[in-house]
Order: structure tokens, then sequence, then C-alpha cells
């Protein structure tokens, strides 16, 4: 599935019916951090909240710190 239509699934009003998905592939890890720490910040107890990382771009260096460390 590709992010248009991983897109498309979660606003789907019978399907994911999230009112706003943010599907941006095209920002730096500064960037990325700072739109997920300001996602975060703007949720509400009673917010329910999808966050996902596709690990194909994740850097592998990260990916193996965190593997050892599982």
């Amino acid at each position: 599935m590709d992010v248009e239509q991983m897109r498309q699934v979660l606003e789907h009003h019978a399907i994911g019916a999230f009112p706003s998905v943010d599907a941006d592939t095209e920002r730096t890890a500064d960037e990325m951090r700072a739109r997920i720490a300001q996602y975060l910040e703007s949720l509400s107890e009673d917010d329910l909240a999808l966050l996902y990382i596709r690990p194909e771009l994740l850097p592998k260096r990260w990916l193996r710190s965190r593997l050892a460390d599982a």
C-alpha cells in the first residue's frame, strides 16, 4: 500500500474515519521530530491518535540500536 492509499483508508468514514491525515514523506528528520511533537501536544486525553512511521524510512543505524535494546 502506498502513502496515498493509506491516507485514503485512514480518512474513509467507514474505515478509519480520522478527520486529519498527514502523509508527508519529504520532511527532514528535524522537521519530522518537530511535527510529531506538535501533533502529540495537540491531543487531548479523549483523542484517538495514530502515529505510523514506515520502518524502511528510518535510518538503519537507529533500527539496529533499537533492536539490540529489545
